[in-house]
């Protein structure tokens, strides 16, 4: 098998403003200030002549610099990592190797994958935010005597995603692990038309495991 990827261990204790990448932290990290200061003022009754003026001009200035930055910046940045990529998952003949464990297909139950988020993709962030993901938003779950074993990983280049898709192929096909219908959501459509994957759909329905 060919598959292989460094695991991403989420940080689940940073607080949120803490997983804001530049371009957030200067937007929303300088409004926060100026609600701060104008409520500062309002409590403690400051007087300052026209200072309704001075906070508006301040927060107007500001706030149109810091969305022109983060407008321009974003799209050189990355999305923040907030958490370690430490670690190896690979798919090896009969199972899933997650660092030194290697789980068989034949032990485990509900597996679930979800893959396609890719280094260097779009993160989708139209207006803020980082332009650039850094291709962690997949993971692999399933159970194993009776726990639940979720892992997250990076997916850095193209060969990366290939090979997953090619061995996914191979264990539905080869039937490494025990048939589900659910499994078929796992085979890319640029397989559909290959003769294998048209034999064993066919093999299914005779076996009554597909309607």
């Amino acid at each position: 098998m060919e598959f292989k990827a460094k695991i991403y261990i989420k940080d689940e204790s940073l607080l949120f403003y803490r997983k804001w990448a530049l371009t957030e932290q200067l937007l929303y990290g300088g409004c926060f200030i100026f609600i701060i200061i104008f409520l500062f003022n309002k409590i403690f009754k400051f007087e300052i002549e026209n200072n309704n003026i001075i906070y508006m001009k301040f927060f107007v200035c500001y706030f149109l610099a810091a969305w022109i930055f983060s407008l321009t910046y974003r799209y050189w940045e990355f999305e923040r990592i907030n958490g370690k990529i430490e670690g190896e998952i690979s798919f090896e003949e009969k199972g899933i190797k997650i660092n030194e464990n290697l789980y068989l297909f034949s032990e485990i139950k509900k597996l679930d994958i979800k893959y396609g988020n890719k280094y260097k993709d779009y993160t989708g962030n139209r207006r803020l935010g980082p332009y650039y993901s850094q291709g962690l938003n997949n993971h692999i779950s399933f159970y194993h005597n009776s726990k639940f074993i979720k892992t997250h990983f990076q997916l850095y280049s193209t060969s990366q995603y290939d090979a997953i898709q090619v061995d996914l192929f191979h264990y539905i096909i080869k039937e490494v692990f025990p048939f589900q219908k659910k499994n078929l959501d796992f085979i890319d459509k640029q397989f559909y038309n290959y003769t294998l994957y048209k034999e064993f759909i066919e093999k299914m329905k005779q076996e009554g495991k597909l309607s």
